[in-house]
């Protein structure tokens, strides 16, 4: 076949040899590297492999209306940094015929920019938002040779792979990320005739502006969410902190604020002696440089009371200088370090963060949850055994005012009756035979200034109820043995997965009670009712859980096993079932087969296989798929190798189920 290039009029001896070079190329494959730089052979090489017609007078396809919004919606930020360059760049060459390009980092068109005379042009390559310029789509051209090399590169006439695009000149270069990955390309095309190396040189200096305005975006979004960070971890600090830089506060945290009855307003940049040290002992104490330096006891005045508080101070260099005048102080009050130490023994570990979820009912159960943190109600938990009430409540009491107080969980129905008062409330010394000689704090005791959370509330005997009604009605707790009312500030936080209705009804819990507790009801819904949250559990306890391999993989037809039980044991009885599971994944890959028979075969699988030889049946999911493989393998005439491949598993799972 004679091959003639109808586009393409060399106008001088280079461009007559890029012609020679790519006919020659098409026709046998040869190469000729003083004419053709190897980079681009091998763009050609990888062009044909692809299928690419090097003939074909065909437009670049585009993506579609979806994909492209999608695109652009991704690429705002890129837009961000590179349009007011492309606008500037389009300025200086708008009076030549030349065309200003941007695409994403895989080659996808996502903005042009060109002038009258350009606009033909650019209808007849299809070059417009949308336009699919990547290798397998369009064959060797700057943009897609950018991406590759990740340099500058200028491809002109024939050194295009396909005729369509051989009678123009095209000069990309790459914007880099600082990882070196690419993050966009920038470009400009003109008629073969407008080559020239210094619009690559002008276009690679504009993609070096880019990239520098890019690392500073990124150290200032950097910086900003570390101020952030420091904002928020200050705000979760119990302890009352301010910074200064010569006695002038910088930044304060809500506890000081809330400590001192101030607006952020009205203390920051103003000098530290006219809002906080104010009163004489620690106007002395800070001008003793020596005690303030290693800190001590003080009294700190607050909005209606004074506190007892040990004050820290710390000196802060910017690292950029000596000293920048910088002072880190920490006002931690006695009755903080007391609750703290109490807390060591009795704390809550789940935030809100830690409940995995996104059904519709689960999240109200968050929501509502949330909006009884904020207060000091009494709260209600209802749901079957294993849905995670105790995760709630210490969400709860993590994200309330009472987060730095103890947590004290009580199960209800665990301890023996004849236990119960003495460990509930305490008792004095010699109340009875065998009690300690200095007496013993009751659980409602050491919940003081926390959260008591009653487990299993049901469980509790009537006259345990009452007791405990006159602990929340009066905020007091008599010891056994003692004559002296103990007074607890505390919260009650109930549970249970009775129906506490009709325990009413039957006589066996009291409305009273009932009704001192009821003030926030949350309901968790059983696993069964919220079947969408299970993969996110189940990802998430292959992340979370210890000693076994987080990287394990679950296979969609494992995952259908998850979705379609109905846990009775609900998320405690997922997480035991996924953690054997890991334990017996083969090849970092959770399958059917994995998974425990009583969960595995429980399942109602008729009707999952129709068509040709292979009927619905009443097996197990254990046995409709050792049957399914061994009837695809004789479809297979018994190849291992095109079964595995076909069902998208291991070889080894073929020769478990044939064996």
């Amino acid at each position: 076949m004679e091959l003639f290039n109808p586009y393409f009029y060399a106008a001088n001896i280079d461009l007559l040899a890029y012609e020679n070079a790519w006919i020659q190329y098409i026709e046998s494959g040869e190469k000729n590297e003083n004419v053709i730089k190897r980079d681009i052979y091998d763009s050609w090489e990888k062009s044909s492999s692809l299928g690419v017609d090097p003939f074909s007078l065909e437009k670049p396809a585009a993506v579609d209306e979806q994909e492209l919004k999608q695109r652009l919606r991704k690429n705002r930020y890129v837009f961000q940094i590179v349009e007011p360059s492309m606008e500037i760049l389009f300025d200086i060459i708008n009076e030549s015929e030349y065309a200003v390009i941007l695409s994403d980092r895989e080659g996808v068109i996502i903005r042009v920019m060109c002038g009258s005379e350009m606009k033909d042009i650019c209808s007849k390559i299809n070059l417009r938002e949308g336009a699919d310029y990547r290798m397998e789509s369009v064959g060797t051209n700057s943009i897609n040779m950018a991406i590759e090399l990740k340099k500058p590169v200028q491809i002109t006439g024939c050194q295009h792979y396909r005729q369509i695009f051989q009678h123009y000149t095209s000069s990309s270069a790459p914007v880099l990320t600082e990882s070196g990955g690419v993050l966009c390309v920038l470009s400009v095309l003109g008629k073969y005739e407008q080559e020239n190396e210094h619009t690559l040189g002008m276009i690679h200096s504009i993609t070096k502006g880019i990239e520098s305005q890019h690392h500073i975006n990124k150290i200032n979004r950097n910086l900003k969410k570390r101020n952030n960070q420091l904002e928020k971890i200050l705000s979760m600090v119990s302890d009352s902190i301010v910074y200064t830089e010569n006695r002038k506060i910088i930044q304060v945290n809500g506890s000081m604020l809330k400590l001192i009855g101030k607006d952020e307003s009205e203390v920051i940049g103003r000098n530290i002696y006219d809002t906080i040290v104010t009163q004489p002992s620690l106007v002395e104490f800070f001008a003793d440089e020596k005690k303030a330096s290693t800190g001590g006891h003080v009294i700190l005045m607050g909005k209606n009371d004074s506190y007892k508080c040990i004050v820290s101070t710390e000196e802060v260099n910017s690292g950029f200088e000596k000293s920048s005048g910088g002072r880190l102080i920490r006002f931690t009050q006695i009755k903080t370090i007391e609750m703290m130490a109490s807390k060591m023994r009795f704390a809550a570990k789940y935030t809100f963060e830690d409940l995995i979820g996104e059904s519709d009912a689960f999240s109200e159960a968050i929501t509502v949850a949330k909006k009884a943190s904020a207060f000091d109600s009494r709260v209600i938990i209802t749901g079957e055994s294993g849905t995670g009430k105790e995760m709630f409540a210490q969400a709860i009491h993590n994200n309330s005012s009472r987060k730095a107080g103890p947590f004290v969980a009580v199960d209800c129905g665990a301890i023996p009756h004849e236990l119960f008062e003495s460990e509930f409330f305490g008792y004095e010394k010699g109340a009875f035979t065998g009690a300690r000689r200095e007496g013993k704090e009751g659980l409602v005791e050491k919940a003081n200034n926390g959260t008591l959370f009653l487990d299993e509330i049901g469980n509790m005997s009537l006259d345990m109820q009452i007791k405990l009604l006159r602990v929340l009605q009066e905020g007091v707790v008599f010891r056994i043995g003692g004559a002296s009312p103990v007074s607890v500030d505390l919260r009650v936080i109930a549970a249970t997965n009775a129906d506490l209705e009709q325990e009413i009804r039957n006589g066996t819990f009291r409305e009273d009670l009932y009704y001192r507790l009821n003030v926030f009801r949350i309901k968790i819904p059983p696993l069964r009712e919220r079947r969408s949250d299970i993969p996110l559990l189940v990802n998430n306890i292959i992340k979370t859980s210890n000693n076994i391999d987080p990287s394990v993989k679950v296979d969609k037809s494992a995952m259908d096993v998850f979705t379609g039980y109905d846990w009775p044991g609900n998320v405690r009885q997922l997480h035991n079932a996924v953690e054997r599971a890991i334990i017996m994944a083969d090849e970092h890959v959770i399958y059917p087969e994995s998974i425990s028979g009583e969960i595995s075969g429980s399942r109602d699988v008729q009707g999952v296989f129709t068509g040709g030889s292979f009927e619905a049946s009443n097996e197990t999911l254990e046995e409709m798929t050792g049957r399914y493989i061994k009837f695809c393998l004789d479809m297979n005439d018994g190849n291992i190798s095109r079964t595995a491949k076909q069902l998208d598993v291991s070889r080894t799972t073929i020769y478990k189920y044939i064996s």
